[in-house]
């Protein structure tokens, strides 16, 4: 008789999930979580009408036992119990971050129906406490690549009791189900002509093709972008570099205009491109002595010696907020070029196997974390994009939690994550032979026909357009 004998009954795929007295059919709510390796980004959304009602993201917890994939295989391998430490500490996230979003959203998070989940096939591992021993040995095999749908009280996800907790599926090899969403959310597998899909992060991804024919591979960058492995790197907050600009001095901007403590992914990209252009640093990213007799004053005072190398000062001690001058090292610069090679190194691979030139790809889509704020022209200079008009490129914003945001709305699109997974042909770059050369050239930052035009500033001793 209570509430004149109404009652709510919420089912998922058949099943009960749910039974309240009343009318709640208003309050239906799901979560989707793109959990990377640096960072956790989750979102609340209304079941009925699509609506996000919180955003919600952290640096991954895991990331005091390193800063790469390998590095959190390598400690929890064959060891039960470290591996259940690295899955707390992201499932502690999670369910924080379910307190949050729902705190924000004022609803009871017993009313969170429906979880999808996202992730590289390291994480997605982890997450279900599944053994990422042999992800990290060839043939990198994952050990399981189908969806799963499991109760949250299985996993245990204890901040939303009600819930069924979605994992979209695997491709193969590091190419995990972040690359699904990717797909999903960018149409690529619809596609007409020819569209590639660059996720730039600590374990990037890379997709090439159209409605014939898809092809995926990882392609591990490393902390680079994040900040890591760079003498004064940090990630995107107030006070890293994140645009600079070289004339006859450098001008630099710093996120939330503070004094400069640091650079962040998108201002190491543009520093070396601008580096390239004023003849700082030669194609092959050496701090170039012989440029010495054509930059201007201002610029030879800023290469300074740095241990048993050189640096570049981008911003003087007395004008940083560290104490001292803020640096880019040959060092970092070296780091740059390998973390740019191996997203490029994919690219370039992927075109080959598919035998597609650039002038052939119809749209290039740069997804990941900081890719918004990316001098998209820089990012070709330095040869981390191929080389195509930049208006045919184009961020896509965090693709991966928009395909996951889709499957946790729609049970056609999560369908068809099943069965777009299937038609993906993965290409393990570590198995062919030609990577090594391909990788070797992904590291120069210009082509030779940029190369010539620095060699004619050079010899005229004057600073041109390139």
């Amino acid at each position: 008789r209570a509430e004149g004998g109404k009652m709510t009954v919420t089912t998922f795929r058949d099943q009960v999930i749910d039974a309240e007295l009343g009318d709640t059919s208003e309050r239906m709510y799901g979560m989707a979580f793109d959990v990377g390796t640096t960072s956790v980004v989750g979102s609340l959304i209304d079941l009925r009408t699509g609506e996000q009602l919180a955003l919600v993201g952290a640096v991954n917890p895991q990331a005091v036992f390193g800063g790469d994939l390998m590095s959190r295989i390598a400690y929890a391998q064959f060891d039960q119990k470290k591996l259940q430490v690295l899955r707390g500490r992201i499932l502690n996230q999670l369910n924080e971050f379910i307190d949050t979003a729902t705190q924000q959203a004022n609803i009871l998070p017993e009313h969170i129906y429906k979880v999808v989940i996202v992730g590289n096939t390291c994480m997605h591992h982890i997450c279900l406490g599944i053994d990422t021993s042999y992800v990290g040995l060839a043939p990198y095999a994952p050990v399981v690549r189908d969806p799963i749908v499991i109760a949250a009280s299985e996993m245990p996800l204890k901040r939303a009791p009600n819930a069924r907790v979605c994992f979209l599926p695997i491709v193969a090899g590091f190419v995990g189900a972040d690359t699904i969403a990717g797909i999903i959310a960018t149409r690529i597998y619809d596609s007409e002509g020819i569209r590639l899909l660059v996720d730039i992060g600590t374990n990037g991804e890379v997709v090439l093709g159209s409605r014939d024919r898809l092809l995926a591979c990882s392609a591990p960058a490393g902390p680079t972008f994040e900040g890591g492995q760079v003498k004064h790197g940090m990630r995107g907050a107030v006070g890293a570099i994140e645009r600079v600009d070289i004339d006859e001095d450098v001008e630099c901007q710093v996120i939330g205009g503070a004094p400069a403590i640091g650079i962040c992914g998108s201002g190491l990209i543009d520093a070396a491109a601008k580096m390239l252009e004023a003849g700082v640093i030669d194609p092959a990213g050496r701090l170039w002595r012989e440029a010495l007799g054509a930059l201007p004053q201002k610029l030879k005072e800023r290469i300074v010696p740095d241990g048993a190398g050189r640096a570049f000062v981008l911003v003087k001690a007395e004008q940083s907020g560290r104490g001292e001058d803020v640096l880019l090292t040959q060092n970092d610069i070296r780091q740059l070029q390998l973390a740019k090679a191996a997203i490029y190194g994919g690219v370039m691979m992927l075109q080959k196997v598919l035998d597609v030139p650039d002038d052939k790809i119809e749209e290039v889509m740069m997804s990941g974390g900081f890719g918004n704020y990316v001098n998209i022209e820089s990012a070709v200079t330095i040869r981390l994009l191929p080389p195509v008009p930049l208006e045919k490129i184009n961020y896509v914003g965090n693709a991966a939690l928009l395909g996951a945001q889709l499957a946790l709305m729609s049970e056609t699109e999560r369908a068809r994550a099943f069965e777009i997974a299937g038609r993906i042909e993965h290409i393990a770059l570590a198995t062919r032979a030609e990577f090594q050369d391909i990788f070797v050239d992904a590291c120069r930052l210009s082509t030779q026909a940029r190369e010539k035009r620095h060699a004619a500033k050079l010899s005229l001793g004057v600073a041109t357009e390139s």
